[in-house]
């Protein structure tokens, strides 16, 4: 087997290499290498975009992957993130995401249980208020790509028609798993394949600025 220590091996490459068994040393290689690999790619493929806002609240909706949300807070670097996840088994990929991100010092972050009720959308709106409340930044930024496709679809709604009653974008984490690294259950997509994309503002569209309604 190739010494993956070679400098000829790019990082991901290395990661393809290394022994499924040793789990313990996979996932440090990931958090010590990759994840910091990908996070720089994808910034600059945010900054090429234009993308980067300052948000003082990412809104995340939780799956059974950890990595859309690691790259989104890396990238986005909002100061507070709502957590929206379905199921308590998820908790092992909040701790995962907690230990792993600023989060573990600042403390800044709270979680929501996703109900399709209207008193969850009442909880979550309070949140999200609640969090905003001393902060200067009302910026709110909802990566809508974890989670069920109902918890998803709900939380796109709320970004766009304004519900949570401030500045509101939505995005999700573009990811190629063709020739991703599986590992378990988890797939690792490659750092070079992975995107944050920024949803339509479909209110604009169906609602243009300044536009004269047809008498």
């Amino acid at each position: 087997m190739p010494n993956i220590k070679n400098k000829q091996y790019g990082i991901f490459a290395q990661l393809k290499l290394m022994n499924r068994k040793q789990e313990d040393r996979i996932w440090k290689f990931y958090y010590d290498k990759v994840l910091p690999e990908t996070t720089k790619i994808v910034t600059r493929k945010a900054n090429k975009s234009r993308l980067l806002r300052n948000y003082g609240l990412l809104v995340a909706t939780v799956g059974l992957s950890p990595e859309p949300i690691l790259i989104s807070i890396n990238v986005l670097k909002p100061k507070k993130v709502l957590f929206i996840t379905t199921e308590r088994e998820t908790k092992g990929i909040l701790d995962e995401i907690i230990e792993h991100t600023y989060l573990k010092t600042n403390g800044g972050y709270s979680t929501v249980y996703f109900a399709d009720k209207a008193d969850f959308y009442q909880k979550l709106i309070l949140k999200i208020n609640r969090m905003l409340n001393k902060e200067a930044n009302k910026r709110v930024v909802f990566n809508i790509t974890g989670g069920t496709k109902h918890m998803s679809a709900s939380c796109f709604a709320i970004s766009m028609l304004g519900l949570s009653g401030f500045d509101a974008d939505a995005v999700y984490v573009k990811s190629d798993y063709k020739n991703a690294v599986v590992f378990g259950n988890r797939r690792i997509p490659a750092p070079e394949s992975q995107e944050i994309i920024k949803m339509l503002d479909i209110s604009k569209v169906i609602n243009p600025p300044n536009k004269t309604k047809p008498k």
